[in-house]
């Protein structure tokens, strides 16, 4: 009876164990570096003499890092997805997000969205549809003989620099389209 109770104790603790999460683990140097990981591995944080820190989190809706020091705070967000209001623009009718191409970037002086989409029209119409939605618009082709690719920039009512780019490669039916949003912040 005792060796049974006795093995269903260490089970118990084996199982008990096994659901824990690990501890958080931090690695300091001689200079006053730090480095910490979280027991899932996850999230990494490293902070240098100065206090400047940099964090780094992963997982399934992409990566995610925050640095901060005497400016402020930066992040960068990629593999989440972006929406219609980071960028202040619509998304070109019917195309879907490569999300894996996408991000955002926040620093205390300006903030930049990126959405990476694909389509089944070709480039010309998708530029002819972010045209008139921007002002000061300037279009060009730059196509040559591996793919068609076009581009139109111009601004939004914010004062945020915007650049568009289509790119169809011979030979594919599908449109890669890079909306690009860059607003510098006021101090």
């Amino acid at each position: 009876m005792r060796a049974w109770f006795g093995f269903v104790a260490v089970s118990l603790c084996g199982v008990l164990l096994v659901g824990c999460p690990k501890p958080e683990t931090t690695v300091s140097d001689a200079n006053g570096n730090q480095v910490s990981v979280s027991g899932d591995g996850t999230k990494t944080t490293f902070t240098d003499s100065t206090g400047k820190t940099t964090t780094t989190e992963t997982g399934k809706n992409g990566v995610s890092t925050t640095v901060k020091d005497e400016k402020g705070e930066s992040k960068l967000e990629a593999g989440k997805g972006v929406s219609e209001a980071d960028l202040g623009l619509p998304f070109y009718p019917g195309s879907t997000e490569i999300v894996s191409g996408s991000f955002k970037a926040d620093t205390p002086d300006q903030r930049t969205a990126l959405s990476m989409r694909s389509t089944t029209d070709d480039c010309a119409k998708v530029i002819e549809f972010y045209k008139p939605k921007l002002k000061e618009a300037a279009t060009m082709g730059m196509g040559d003989a591996a793919a068609d690719r076009q581009m139109v920039t111009g601004k939004l009512d914010s004062g945020a620099q915007v650049s568009i780019t289509a790119t169809r490669e011979k030979g594919k039916t599908e449109t890669e389209v890079s909306v690009g949003v860059s607003l510098k912040l006021k101090k």
